[in-house]
């Protein structure tokens, strides 16, 4: 009789951290069963190498700037990132529709549409049943510069990563779920 009880337990804790998870409050539900998920590092020493006000952290390591390119650009004092470099690094594939003058992130449930000079973000995808699909203005509006694409970091949110843009750190991370395995954390990710 335990045994069942404790499957039924078990499943019901689990679903309840993915759905919280997903709805991006896990927080609570992790402070409520005593646990606090390891993070990447965050706010890492602004390196002497770049030289723009911010650095961008990508799950606690610091994305260097490519040689010969802006990593980061400023529109009204406003940090937009390279997009490729920063989609790259974050596992996701780019690529550019040049009649449609569109660069596309593919993200592993979704996908980004941005546009140089616009403001709005298309999200495209789907899970399972659950309709992801969205546009989300983000100022300031894309830029192309020099063949290279720059959004806001915030942009990254609908490829449901963590941002946050605090002093002079632009971090980005998958968001990630965890589950309990006889007291210690064992995180989920997409690709296990």
């Amino acid at each position: 009789m335990k045994a069942p009880k404790q499957s039924i337990l078990t499943a019901c804790l689990l679903g309840a951290l993915a759905i919280t998870s997903f709805a991006g409050i896990q927080a609570p539900v992790h402070a409520a069963i005593g646990f606090e998920p390891q993070l990447p590092a965050r706010n890492l020493e602004h390196p002497a190498s770049v030289t723009t006000k911010h650095h961008i952290n990508i799950d606690g390591k610091l994305l260097m700037p490519m040689e010969g390119q802006a990593q980061i650009i400023y529109v009204n004092d406003q940090p937009l990132v390279a997009l490729r470099q920063v989609a790259e690094a974050l596992g996701n594939k780019v690529s550019w529709q040049a009649d449609t003058q569109t660069a596309v992130i593919e993200g592993s449930i979704s996908n980004l549409l941005v546009k140089p000079n616009e403001a709005t973000i298309v999200r495209n995808g789907k899970l399972n049943v659950i309709n992801l699909n969205l546009s989300e203005d983000y100022m300031p509006a894309a830029q192309l510069k020099n063949g290279v694409m720059y959004v806001s970091p915030k942009a990254f949110e609908l490829l449901l990563n963590d941002v946050a843009v605090q002093g002079n750190e632009i971090y980005i991370a998958p968001q990630r779920s965890y589950i309990m395995d006889s007291g210690t954390s064992v995180p989920v990710s997409p690709d296990q």
